[in-house]
This record gives structure tokens, sequence and C-alpha cells, in this order.
């Protein structure tokens, strides 16, 4: 073996390697990428790996809701927010249609909840925990397959607010 047949081996192998270390890269910004989708910004803090790593998971789960609905508002439902005096729920079943909303049901009560409304349009979607969504009444904000607004609900209002502005 020469010294330039051995010099074309080693060559070949750095740009393997080379090409390996790109592609992990590459996926890593694409995941990135589905993060931001998914309503993730940047921390106002140093995070802890796990902390980040739950962000993570909770954005590419948003991320992936915003693609099946591509446009609209999902609105995510609990026990307390389901009640009858709760004034979204209220406010829920005063709107004239249900178009643009998806309905998350956290529970059975919700989930009984959204049977008994009559509201033509509205689309439900099963719950899924890794959306990280603790407090309920909640609304996602989407458009075009982007999560631009994420945020408790605390009256009736709010509700009412985000529907007359992006549906």
């Amino acid at each position: 073996m020469t010294f330039t047949q051995a010099a074309l081996i080693v060559v070949a192998i750095a740009a393997v390697i080379l090409g390996l270390v790109c592609y992990h890269l590459l996926s890593r910004l694409d995941l990135l990428e589905r993060a931001v989708q998914g309503g993730m910004e940047p921390p106002s803090r140093r995070l802890g790996r796990e902390e980040y790593e739950q962000r993570f998971r909770r954005a590419v789960a948003r991320a992936s809701l915003a693609t099946e609905v591509e446009h609209g508002l999902v609105l995510v439902l609990g026990a307390e927010s389901a009640a009858g005096n709760h004034q979204v729920a209220a406010a829920l079943a005063q709107l004239p249609r249900g178009d643009g909303i998806t309905a998350v049901a956290q529970d059975h009560s919700a989930a009984t909840f959204l049977d008994d409304l009559d509201l033509s349009g509205l689309k439900r979607r099963p719950d899924d925990p890794e959306l990280g969504i603790a407090i309920t009444p909640f609304a996602l904000v989407i458009d075009d397959r982007r999560v631009t607004a994420a945020r408790a609900l605390v009256s009736g209002a709010d509700l009412v607010e985000l529907v007359s502005r992006h549906t």
C-alpha cells in the first residue's frame, strides 16, 4: 500500500464520519424546529436537563397537535372548568357555532359536558397527557400548523376574545 492509497482511505473515513455528524446535527435541528412550532420559547433562566427535556417533550406534543388541527382554537377542559357554573363553560354554551374549535376533555365530567353541549362544528379530540396542561380551562391558538399562543382562561370573556380573534 502506498502513501497515496493510505491517505485516500483516511480521507474517505473522515468524510463518512463528517457526514454522520452532519446528519445527527440536522436531525437535532429538525427536532428543535418542531418544538418551536409547538410554542417552545427560549428559557428566561438556565434550565436543568430534566426540566428542559420536559419542556421539549411538551412542545413536540403540542407541535403534533398543531399539525393535526392546522388552524383554530384548542380548548382543554377539566372537571372544574366543565362545571355548569364556570364562566368559560357558560361562554362556550353561548357560542352560536363551534367552527374552528377543537375540544379536549381531560376527565369524564368534561367529556359529559361536551357531549351535552349542542354546538355545531365543534371537533373533539382525546386527551394527551404529554401536552402538559395542568390548569384548566386552557386554550391553544393554532395558526398555520403552529402554536401561536397558549394561556389559561380565567373568564368567559377570555374565551369570547380568543374565538372572535382567531376563528
